[in-house]
């Protein structure tokens, strides 16, 4: 049986990762975001909202990078 080819490990590894990452930090159930939220006394949304950007930064380089090494 062959071996996978190790850029297309690497190319699935440069896009599954960050957009698990964003996914994580995103939903309104992470346990981190909730219990920041309590403690500083801030909104939520606002929060969530403030987190889109970057979360999308980081997908679309990973998606450049991912399509480089694939």
């Amino acid at each position: 049986e062959p071996r996978p080819d190790v850029w297309q490990l690497l190319g699935g590894l440069a896009i599954g990762y960050p957009f698990g990452f964003s996914g994580t930090m995103l939903s309104p159930v992470h346990v981190c975001l909730i219990v920041t939220n309590e403690y500083f006394d801030s909104n939520l949304g606002r929060t969530l909202v403030s987190l889109v950007p970057p979360s999308l930064i980081v997908m679309g380089v990973s998606v450049i990078l991912s399509t480089i090494l694939l």
